[in-house]
């Protein structure tokens, strides 16, 4: 008599592989998420340096508006939301500031005081921006009159640096994020100011 595996007992191996696999991926994921959060930190911190090489060379930091004097906040207003399409303009007038040219391919025509890896840029044949490990735009926001324009209460307004540039990266949240005041979605962020 052949001896061979009921359908139970392949049932049972298939339950026991599937938690296994489940296991194995959920933990992957939250080793590629703190793998992402460190590679942020470092290029924040990469920016924050460019950005104090440009006022060496320019007198201040790179300003939030063109050179036409055209604002890149957004058009309602608020800088510090927690939607990272709307920090599009600031991360492309950015990334024309510090690359001395406005797209990854493009050619210079001043001072490059960053040097980012094609996987670090949006759009690389367009107008560019400088994106996080997460492929959205890095948040940028400069005030050289000290204020803090979009942050949901005061004490979040109390997170902000005014006195030098604000660089930070939501860590992957987006619009669809639950903002609850109380708990303030800005201390998830990969920033550049307040506490780490």
């Amino acid at each position: 008599m052949k001896k061979a595996f009921t359908l139970v007992e392949l049932l049972v191996v298939i339950t026991i592989i599937s938690i296994l696999m489940g296991l194995v991926l959920g933990a992957a994921s939250g080793v590629r998420d703190k793998s992402y959060r460190s590679r942020a930190q470092v290029e924040v911190q990469a920016i924050e340096n460019a950005a104090e090489r440009y006022k060496t060379d320019n007198g201040d930091y790179p300003p939030i508006s063109d050179k036409n004097g055209n604002s890149s906040i957004t058009s309602s207003g608020t800088i510090y939301t927690y939607n990272p399409s709307s920090y599009q303009t600031a991360a492309q007038n950015l990334f024309t500031l510090l690359m001395g040219r406005s797209s990854y391919n493009g050619t210079s025509n001043s001072t490059t005081y960053l040097e980012l890896k094609s996987s670090q840029v949006g759009n690389a044949t367009g107008t560019s921006t400088i994106n996080d490990p997460w492929k959205n735009p890095y948040g940028y926001y400069y005030s050289s009159n000290g204020t803090v324009t979009g942050a949901a209460t005061t004490t979040d307004k109390s997170l902000f640096n005014v006195a030098s540039p604000d660089i930070w990266s939501t860590g992957g949240q987006n619009a669809s994020a639950t903002v609850n005041p109380a708990n303030s979605v800005y201390l998830k962020w990969i920033k550049n100011w307040g506490a780490q």
